[in-house]
């Protein structure tokens, strides 16, 4: 008997850890490890080059920093970053780790040796690992360990410095070599109030010009000393530029001007020039000084102030070699960049100023205090103007035919199905079609095709370059232009796992819809020209889609497949175990019977 318990004691424990084994063993095909970030499923084009990879990494390492420039109102990003791998090297010794761009760390050191021609050190104290999670796009590229932000990076999140370290060896190059991922901010945002003006007329006025004419503005400039050249704790350089652009607020006989005098800081394009700068006794009393910081000894006063204006410098380098090429276009080109990431371009063969907005600031050799205290400056003209009171049985007229207008406008541009587009500016002659669906419908494709305007085959087959691009929008007013940022979210889908994506044929595919797939699905072509990506300024075709609820419906056909499956198979598991457990007990009992015959 005590065999026979023995037997059955073994039998459950084996049944039970095995239970277990196979437990863990179909869990892990539906989970992943949350440490590590996904492989991508896609494949990108590897760029060959005659140069030496370990030559190039010791170059990119001596020179630190490496700049990825975003504007204010990037909240969706794409980036693609090059791990410093060269041959041979294992790329499981390697990791990607950031500092978030939110966190008000000064991160650079300076160190006590030089290591690649350059004593500057980044504080690998505030590195921090990047997780893997269903919502950030993110993936390394199975065979040269590149981190591609491929659709939808959370600019919020994870704008900052990146550096693919390698984790055995303290001293390797690619240690050394930091991606800075950080935007320009609006000096709207963070701007301060010089003075407010009144003023009430007693005629309409036609122009804004006029409004402004009837004040002397560049008198009350030169009256106020907010607007000098000063300099910030004695390392930046501040000067402030008139804006071109005025914020204009019009309402029923009133106007508000805000006049903008941006702030912006200015940087030496030539390392030997800025050292004679600050060495020079002089250089004290050449700007007007705020928060001057007289603990600092002199000598390390000096090294912060030249590796902040050599960072700064590299930071905008796009800028500099453009300026300097003397090329047909190449300024131009500096121009419309600078305006697309939100400031205005002021260079000369000496310097170049740098808008104060510039986040990455704050992760330099300056100090700072709950806020950084760099701001913009502005004056607020109110105009108020006298004009005839309405016949009210008008004015109710004029808001009735308003009223209807609207109407009509909005039951044109729902109803509207294959137009042509007879006019450049009117969008309402854009291609619109409504389609009706229930939630959880499969495979849903909207095709990126119209005649009049694609007279060739469209191809998405580069997912980091296609000829097409779809575009999302909450509002059923108007199309938005590419640029615009307000209610839309761009839609560049890799995987196929995400739903929708976009196929090698410029197609938007659903696979499932669901109901936060509603709204109006724009398609926009592509055009590349020189260094710079152009889109066209309306869309080619619209759909609008409406997904309806359903309150009962049954699971999905692979989730019922794979449920069977696993109940087959866990039932085999049984089965197998309960023909074991009785073989035993019988082989155990005939041994019995036959010890006491």
């Amino acid at each position: 008997m005590r065999m026979i318990t023995f037997i059955k004691q073994y039998l459950i424990h084996y049944t039970i850890m095995n239970s277990f084994i196979i437990l863990e063993l179909l869990l892990s095909l539906y989970t992943t490890d949350s440490s590590k970030l996904k492989l991508c499923n896609f494949d990108i084009p590897i760029i060959k080059t005659n140069k030496s990879c370990h030559i190039e990494r010791i170059k990119n390492a001596g020179k630190r920093h490496q700049f990825l420039l975003f504007n204010s109102n990037d909240i969706n990003i794409k980036f693609h970053l090059y791990c410093p791998i060269c041959q041979n090297e294992q790329l499981d010794t390697f990791e990607w780790q950031y500092i978030p761009h939110y966190k008000r760390y000064q991160i650079f050191i300076k160190g006590n040796k030089t290591l690649y021609e350059n004593d500057l050190m980044l504080n690998n104290h505030y590195l921090e690992t990047i997780e893997d999670n269903s919502e950030n796009n993110l993936c390394i590229h199975k065979k040269n360990f590149q981190l591609i932000g491929y659709h939808n990076i959370n600019a919020n999140q994870y704008m900052g410095t990146y550096v693919c370290r390698n984790l055995l060896d303290s001293m390797h190059p690619s240690n050394f070599i930091w991606y800075h991922l950080y935007r320009i901010h609006s000096y709207k945002q963070n701007s301060k109030v010089l003075f407010q003006i009144n003023r009430t007329f007693n005629q309409s006025i036609q122009t804004i010009k006029s409004l402004q004419k009837q004040i002397n503005i560049t008198e009350l400039y030169h009256n106020t000393t907010e607007l000098m050249d000063y300099s910030y704790l004695n390392i930046l350089n501040i000067t402030f530029k008139l804006n071109e652009e005025n914020d204009i607020e019009k309402e029923s006989g009133k106007i508000k001007i805000k006049q903008y005098q941006r702030c912006y800081i200015k940087i030496s394009l030539y390392e030997s020039e800025y050292k004679q700068t600050i060495n020079s006794p002089s250089n004290n009393n050449h700007y007007h000084h705020h928060n001057n910081n007289n603990n600092n000894d002199d000598d390390d006063n000096n090294y912060e102030r030249i590796e902040i204006n050599k960072i700064l410098r590299l930071s905008f380098e796009y800028f500099i070699k453009l300026y300097k090429l003397k090329l047909n276009g190449s300024y131009e080109l500096a121009i419309n960049k600078a305006k697309y990431l939100g400031f205005q371009l002021y260079i000369t063969n000496n310097y170049i100023l740098l808008p104060c907005e510039y986040e990455f600031i704050q992760h330099l050799f300056i100090p700072i205090i709950n806020k950084f205290s760099l701001y913009s400056r502005y004056i607020e003209l109110n105009y108020e103007y006298q004009f005839k009171q309405m016949n009210l049985t008008k004015l109710i007229h004029l808001n009735k035919l308003k009223y209807e207008m609207l109407n009509q406008t909005k039951t044109f541009i729902i109803q509207s199905t294959h137009h042509h587009n007879k006019n450049k500016d009117d969008y309402h002659h854009i291609p619109i079609h409504n389609i009706y669906l229930n939630e959880y419908h499969q495979s849903l494709i909207l095709k990126c095709d119209n005649s009049n305007k694609t007279k060739k085959q469209l191809n998405c087959t580069n997912k980091m370059n296609p000829n097409a691009y779809w575009i999302l929008s909450s509002s059923s007013s108007s199309p938005p232009p590419p640029s615009s940022k307000n209610n839309i979210n761009y839609i560049v889908n890799i995987e196929k796992s995400s739903s929708p994506y976009m196929t090698n044929d410029c197609e938007l595919k659903f696979d499932i819809l669901h109901r936060n797939h509603n709204g109006i699905y724009y398609c926009y072509m592509k055009n590349s020209t020189f260094n710079m990506t152009t889109q066209q300024d309306k869309p080619i075709i619209v759909y609008h889609l409406y997904i309806q609820r359903v309150n009962d419906h049954w699971p999905l056909q692979n989730n019922i497949i794979i449920g069977i499956i696993i109940l087959i198979i866990w039932s085999f598991i049984l089965i197998m175990i309960w023909i074991l457990l009785h073989d035993c007990i019988n082989y155990v009992n005939q041994i019995g019977l036959n010890y006491h015959s």
